[in-house]
């Protein structure tokens, strides 16, 4: 089942795993997405990238956009400005797929921050990091 965007953001997630969260330093990551293995939300810190999938829509983000990724999607990434950005994969206990969307972050600095919390404590694997960064992943969809 696809669900829009404004669908994602008005329904009642449950979050059951986060799988990663990183950061993905200017020159970095992968070009190429097959049968994405989950969810994802990123935050581009700096610079542009073109996100094109299967079905032939192409997404544009630039600094302090946030995409989200859906499971199982296929995807290309075309860098247009080089940047770095911090993503968060994540599992939902429902089977519901969301089409892939950007949008433009109105307090950048939050946003930033979150994610940016989300990565060290993901990083630093201490008592308890899933869950933090749960929240901290409900605080960035919230």
């Amino acid at each position: 089942m696809v669900i829009r965007m404004l669908d994602l953001l008005q329904n009642d997630l449950n979050i059951c795993n986060i799988t990663l969260a990183c950061y993905v330093p200017a020159g970095s990551g992968d070009t190429i997405h097959k049968n994405r293995p989950s969810h994802g939300l990123a935050f581009k810190c700096f610079g542009s990238s073109d996100y094109i999938f299967s079905n032939g829509k192409v997404i544009s983000i630039k600094k302090n956009d946030i995409i989200y990724l859906p499971k199982n999607s296929d995807y290309s990434v075309t860098k247009i400005v080089s940047g770095d950005c911090f993503a968060i994969s994540f599992d939902l206990s429902d089977n519901v797929i969301f089409k892939p969307f950007a949008i433009s972050t109105k307090d950048s600095q939050k946003f930033f921050e979150l994610f940016k919390s989300a990565e060290k404590i993901w990083r630093s694997k201490k008592h308890g990091y899933n869950l933090k960064c749960k929240a901290l992943l409900y605080e960035i969809i919230y």
